[in-house]
């Protein structure tokens, strides 16, 4: 995946306007994934934007 295609968890957090920690916690439980560079944490925007939209009860 292209660096380009990746943001931090910080402007990922200001584009879904949520803050870090759901973030880090979706990450941290599996949910989003996410790949470390050094100190840092990258989320893929198509990932992101999955992660952003509202599953409901008995949607595939």
């Amino acid at each position: 995946m292209p660096a380009s295609d990746c943001v931090s968890v910080k402007l990922g957090a200001e584009l879904l306007g949520v803050g870090t920690g759901v973030l880090y916690r979706a990450v941290r439980d599996g949910r989003l994934p996410a790949i470390r560079i050094g100190h840092q944490l990258r989320i893929n925007r198509t990932d992101l934007a999955a992660f952003a939209r509202p599953v409901y009860p008995g949607q595939k």
